[in-house]
């Protein structure tokens, strides 16, 4: 017997006592239809994305990182997760891991250093928003701001959460890119508290614990704080 179960879809509903439920799954090629009550109308269509986009002659390699976090039998290539550190994955080969990069384990320059050759990656993620990217996953409410977001490489006023992560994407060399130089002080700049660079002013804040502030893990409030942007680099 098989009890390897694979979790396909979820739709939450309220089971009462002494209640007659009519429950009927039906499968149609790479399709399954899941029926509540209502015979004529499926609750949940569970279609298989992979012979779908296939359906269309699309030439374009495809993948879909799901079932234990890697493509298996739904990707034209190999294609992974990896938050835990460095070890085991599979840098260096043709293929891609869809997801990366938590500062618990992991670092922006370790992450490029790592995939070589024709391994590419994607680094969860680009902004440092909410609270998924800024806390570690499972952090109980009341979680003090980390010194580190656990995601993300750029605040949403542009400014990196450290300038050695752009230069390793980048390059070290910044002189002779359009950037500002950028102060953050949370008094009237008697107290900088980080300097940064952006390549842009323009941006809103806003109003939560995190994304209110320029850069909560730098200690900026909400309220009270100032910015000062400097020419051009």
């Amino acid at each position: 017997m098989n009890y390897n179960w694979t979790e396909v879809a979820v739709k939450p509903m309220t089971i009462l006592p002494d209640t007659m439920y009519h429950l009927k799954i039906t499968a149609k090629d790479t399709n399954i239809y899941i029926y509540e009550d209502d015979m004529d109308t499926p609750v949940l269509m569970r279609r298989d994305a992979y012979a779908w986009i296939k359906e269309t002659g699309s030439p374009i390699p495809v993948t879909s990182t799901c079932e234990k976090y890697d493509g298996g039998s739904y990707s034209d290539f190999f294609s992974w997760h990896q938050y835990d550190g460095y070890s085991g994955a599979e840098a260096g080969r043709a293929a891609l891991c869809t997801e990366c990069m938590n500062r618990n384990s992991q670092t922006v320059p370790g992450i490029v250093n790592y995939f070589t050759g024709g391994t590419g990656y994607i680094m969860w993620e680009f902004g440092i928003g909410r609270d998924n990217c800024r806390f570690p996953w499972n952090s109980p409410e009341g979680t003090a701001e980390p010194v580190a977001p656990f995601h993300g490489v750029v605040y949403p006023d542009g400014h990196p959460w450290s300038i050695a992560d752009v230069q390793e994407v980048a390059g070290n060399d910044l002189s002779s890119a359009p950037l500002f130089n950028v102060e953050y002080s949370v008094d009237n700049f008697t107290s900088i508290v980080k300097t940064s660079i952006t390549p842009l002013i323009d941006f809103d804040l806003g109003d939560e614990i995190g994304t209110g502030s320029p850069d909560a893990s730098a200690g900026i409030p909400v309220g009270n704080f100032s910015i000062r942007w400097t020419g051009r680099r």
